[in-house]
């Protein structure tokens, strides 16, 4: 940061600047860190323009200083530092002009000064001293003066020596405070200075500071160019210990100490010239004066003059001393006015030598124009100069022109390659010339060279061709003549090339070759290119140009029919024809074939398979070709295959057939994309057989309409069931007995299943109940329709009166009358059946029963059963006194007991009385359940048992 400074301030400044030197500031040399490994730094870059140095003094604003006290005849330099340089450079080419190692050699033409003004950042070290515009300004004051100096001791006229200066002040900011730390540790800020303004490269402070040195030089495009660090010591004393500046000998920079209060108030602005001077002696090879060791420095590798009392000296004046300017550079030992140093002798450097004999169109010749540098005596010095070339214009006549030109752009330096390049006007012999001298002496160096400039003509072609169109590939033989383009002499030997093919040398420079093309295409046939050596007295050459002179070429056309097959589809159905276009055309010009195509197969495949076509064969009628190109087409001839199945052979009307419908293209088994229509519907109301089959097929993937299909046959059916009741009446309780028939509708067949009423057949109220069926189990075909009839049964109970007559004498009258309880109706369907008498219901009096039989005992019994179907039996048991008998016998009881008893023995063995098999009672109930068996129950403890009687 920049800022003023009062004058006021000296005292306050003075005293701190005692404390803070009493800071020791380390001895120890940091190893010297690679920051430009960093990518951000590898580039440099000088920003700013620059100026030449009397212009800077102009512009600067900062008035000459006078010291209180000052000596203007002599001003000592107490003692300042020198540096040699710490690279052995060694030969590093041929190529005279300096490199990054030669940024200062000799104090001869322009120079670029770049000048920094140090300033601590406080990062690192304590940031002591600040610059202000003042004392930036008494610096450059002091430092241009300097530089104007030597400018004014310069003996020589040409080349000038010139000085430029930054434009712009430059603050070089580093984390460290110089003039805290010990003078060796500019090789720690020097390169953070330069790293931070990103200018030069390299592994160590002294690389890095040679690499900004060149590329001031190259960015400014001076000869020369070096660095001064100028460093703020405050009010203190300028320098280290006794030491002030100090410089590299030959570069690449200066580090000046300044102190705004020692240069003001005791050495002005002309004692910080002349240390400024000195240092910039050593920037240019020039050594010490006053160390009393005469020593060899500089580029010429000269002895100083030690106690001179010059610039070199201590304390000095203001001049140069002879062995300074020697070693400097300034030395004329021939008194020509010259430098010797730049009388440099020009040498052309031919890479490349054209031929005596060509027929190239351009002759170029390539090389270097290069100045012999003057010997660096120097040890380890390489040899290097700030001359440069001039080449002189080349001379074109009217039969030969040319141009030189540089390769890097410019002719300006000592070290240039060239290109010469020159256009023969016409065959015969020419001259080449190259000329160049230095800019300094004007010193010649000549190059020439005499050439044959000829080429071959072509004077006659001739063909037997009748056609300019053939198939590709005919060999068509050609005959032409060529002679020599300089004198018109004919070709005996060599090869003529037309294109590939090589012509065979016939005699008096007639050549033969056959030609031929298997590519499309107009062809002009004539020699295009040789291999012919010319031999001359003045050396020989390789010909290979020749040209047409005064004739045509021969025009041939290559053609062949293209033929493009094309198809719509990719997929066709058998039997049809393949959507096959043929488009044809002659390939040279596109127009259209005239004849006809052949293909390889027929457009119509009546078994599936994939086809290839592709066109066999052409008929040209327009030119008689016979060559043709064509692609193939690829076709699927195919149909569908549909296959149904059902998963039924029968189903019920209504319902929809199971129908399994499979299909898939027949060429490649893929599945079928797209409808299938069938004949018939899947669905139908009435007992049919339907057979099913694919009448069409929709094929959304490619379109076919073939197919082949199966058939099936499917019967819509029902089941019939025919209900019957076995009686009409059943008792309460007592199971309904239901007869049914059952067959399938279409064809009479047995039902295979079960049928499930729409009611029990079992009801233990009395009431009728309507029967019908309400669902079966198919067990042969699944059916689940059916029809059925609709029967009643009445549950009801039977109501019977007995009445037993025995008022005549030996006869028993039984009258039954039954009627159902839920009606009242008579039971006119049962049977009475009292001892051997089986007694049916009177006709007249439907459910009355009348049995009259003979009865001699006086008490009769009867025993039997009423029986009607689907009832259970009503059981007769009873013993009735006969009061006709009883009567009777009461008159004739002492006539007829014998016969009595007699009779009662026989009636004991036809009626026999049942008992209860486990309690003994006679009170049961008996029921008819086979032909012969009766099944009785006992009412008193319930057991059931059964009596079969004959």
């Amino acid at each position: 940061m920049l800022r003023g400074t009062s004058i006021f301030n000296v005292p306050l400044l003075l005293v701190l600047l005692i404390i803070l030197t009493a800071v020791p500031a380390s001895s120890q040399i940091e190893p010297f860190p690679n920051y430009f490994n960093n990518a951000n730094f590898r580039e440099t870059t000088i920003i700013g323009d620059y100026i030449d140095v009397d212009d800077a003094l102009e512009s600067l604003s900062a008035p000459l200083i006078f010291p209180l006290q000052q000596n203007q005849n002599n001003a000592s330099l107490f003692s300042d530092g020198v540096e040699g340089p710490i690279v052995n450079f060694g030969t590093l080419s041929d190529d005279p002009r300096p490199t990054m190692w030669e940024t200062s050699e000799y104090m001869i033409g322009k120079v670029g000064v770049y000048i920094i003004f140090v300033e601590s950042n406080g990062e690192l070290d304590l940031n002591l001293y600040d610059w202000s515009e003042t004392s930036i300004n008494w610096a450059k004051n002091g430092i241009y003066r300097a530089l104007n100096w030597w400018k004014s001791q310069y003996p020589f006229r040409n080349p000038r020596l010139e000085f430029y200066v930054n434009v712009e002040t430059v603050i070089g900011y580093t984390k460290y405070e110089p003039m805290l730390r010990p003078r060796e540790d500019h090789k720690l800020w020097v390169p953070d200075v330069l790293r931070r303004l990103g200018c030069g490269d390299g592994y160590n402070y002294y690389e890095i500071g040679k690499s900004c040195a060149h590329t001031i030089r190259q960015n400014w495009k001076t000869d020369w160019a070096f660095i001064i660090f100028v460093v703020n010591s405050g009010a203190g004393f300028p320098g280290w210990d006794d030491r002030r500046a100090f410089a590299y000998i030959n570069g690449p920079y200066v580090v000046l100490p300044f102190g705004w209060f020692y240069h003001m108030m005791l050495e002005g602005t002309d004692g910080l010239a002349r240390v400024v001077a000195h240092e910039i002696g050593h920037i240019f090879g020039a050594s010490d004066e006053y160390d009393g060791k005469p020593e060899r420095s500089g580029y010429l590798y000269e002895l100083d003059n030690d106690g001179s009392g010059c610039i070199m000296d201590s304390p000095n004046k203001w001049c140069v001393s002879r062995g300074t300017m020697r070693q400097i550079g300034w030395v004329d030992d021939n008194y020509n006015g010259y430098p010797d140093i730049l009388e440099n002798r020009p040498s052309i450097i031919l890479l490349n030598s054209p031929a005596p004999v060509t027929d190239a169109d351009e002759i170029i010749i390539e090389g270097v124009f290069k100045l012999e540098p003057y010997p660096c005596r120097r040890p380890g010095g390489r040899s290097v100069t700030i001359n440069s070339v001039i080449p002189i214009p080349f001379n074109a006549t009217d039969t030969l022109t040319g141009i030189l030109l540089a390769l890097d752009g410019l002719f300006d330096s000592a070290y240039e390659p060239f290109r010469l390049i020159c256009k023969p006007n016409k065959p015969g012999y020419h001259t080449i010339s190259i000329n160049v001298m230095d800019a300094v002496m004007g010193n010649v160096e000549s190059y020439s060279r005499s050439i044959l400039y000829t080429y071959l003509e072509v004077q006659s072609i001739e063909s037997l061709l009748t056609t300019k169109r053939v198939d590709v590939g005919t060999q068509i033989p050609l005959k032409f003549k060529v002679v020599l383009a300089h004198d018109k002499r004919p070709l005996e030997s060599g090869k003529i090339f037309i294109g590939e093919f090589v012509a065979t040398s016939l005699s008096n420079g007639w050549f033969e070759v056959i030609v031929s093309s298997d590519k499309v295409g107009r062809y002009l046939y004539h020699p295009t290119s040789a291999e012919v050596i010319l031999n001359t007295n003045i050396g020989s050459g390789k010909l290979t140009k020749i040209e047409l002179s005064g004739v045509k070429p021969v025009e041939i056309v290559y053609d062949r029919i293209a033929v493009s097959l094309k198809t719509m589809k990719e997929r066709v159905d058998v039997g049809s024809e393949a959507p096959i276009t043929i488009h044809a055309w002659y390939e040279y010009d596109g127009q259209p074939f005239v004849g006809d195509v052949i293909l390889s197969n027929s457009k119509v495949q009546n078994v599936v398979g994939l086809y290839t076509y592709k066109a066999v064969k052409v008929v040209d009628k327009l030119y008689g070709l016979q060559t043709f190109i064509t692609n193939e087409v690829r076709i699927i001839f195919d149909k569908v295959n549909v296959q149904l199945i059902t998963l039924k052979e029968r189903v019920d009307i209504g319902s929809e057939a199971p129908l399994v419908v499979k299909a898939w293209y027949e060429y490649d088994k893929m599945p079928f994309q797209g409808e299938i229509t069938l004949n018939k519907p899947l669905i139908y109301d009435k007992v049919c057989l339907v057979t099913y089959y694919a009448s069409q097929i929709d094929d959304k993937l490619y379109g076919l309409k073939a197919f082949e299909t199966n058939e099936v046959q499917i019967i819509f059916d029902t089941v019939v069931v025919e209900l019957k009741p076995i009686n009409e009446r059943v008792e309460v309780g007592k199971q309904a007995k239901v007869s049914y028939k059952a067959y399938y509708s279409y064809d009479g067949s047995p039902f295979e299943g079960e049928i499930f009423l729409n009611n029990d057949l079992v009801s233990y109220d009395i009431k009728q109940v309507t029967y019908s069926v309400s669902e079966i189990t198919d067990n042969k075909y699944g059916l689940k329709s059916f029809s059925s009839n609709t029967i009643k049964v009445i549950f009801d109970k039977i109501k019977t009166s007995f009445e037993v007559n025995t008022l005549v004498p030996f006869t028993v009258k039984v009258t039954l009358k039954a009627y159902y309880e839920s009606d009242d109706s008579p039971v006119a369907s049962g049977v009475l059946t009292i001892g051997n008498y089986n007694l049916y219901s009177e006709k007249d009096q439907l459910g009355t029963y009348l049995v009259q039989y003979l009865e001699i005992l006086p008490v009769t019994r009867l025993t039997g059963e009423f029986i009607v179907e689907g009832f259970n039996e009503i059981r007769v048991d009873s013993s009735v006194v006969h009061v006709g008998n009883v009567v009777a016998y009461l008159l004739i009881i002492t006539i007829i007991i014998p016969v009595l008893i007699i009779h009662k023995k026989a009636a004991s063995k036809r009626v026999k009385i049942l008992t209860c098999p486990r309690c003994g009672s006679t009170k049961y109930v008996g029921v008819k359940v086979a032909s012969n068996t009766w099944e009785y129950e006992c009412q008193s403890c319930g057991v059931r048992w059964y009596v079969k009687k004959k």
